[in-house]
């Protein structure tokens, strides 16, 4: 029962202590972009998503790794890209700057790009 408590209790520290989008499923907005990528967190990893551009359609999966999560910045990093995804290049680790994050959107900037997401609704089939 005590293990039990304290797991609890862990649980909800890291709840209410972490990023808000984390374990959450984001879709790119922007819009220029004809085939938006869906970005998936879920703990310290991430994927990539896209239905235009994965290798197999039936698995769309462009990219996956690990991520650090922070009020004011997310980084990507062991990236394995199988195709370009919005984070673009092959570097191995790439910081993106939280600008807005809220419980329904999602905007980040790398340089001068900004990217712009929607959470996804987890009743919705991705």
């Amino acid at each position: 029962m005590r293990c039990y408590l304290v797991d609890m209790f862990s649980i909800i520290f890291i709840s209410v202590c972490s990023f808000s989008a984390y374990s959450q499923v984001w879709l790119q907005i922007e819009s220029n972009v004809k085939c938006p990528d869906l970005l998936k967190l879920r703990g310290e990893s991430y994927s990539i998503y896209n239905d235009c551009y994965g290798i197999d359609p039936r698995n769309p999966i462009i990219e996956t790794g690990s991520i650090t999560l922070d009020e004011s910045y997310i980084i990507f990093h062991a990236r394995k890209i199988k195709q370009e995804s919005f984070l673009q290049g092959g570097a191995s680790s790439q910081t993106l700057i939280v600008l807005l994050k809220s419980d329904t959107k999602l905007h980040l900037r790398y340089g001068k790009s900004i990217f712009k997401f929607n959470k996804v609704d987890s009743g919705r089939a991705l």
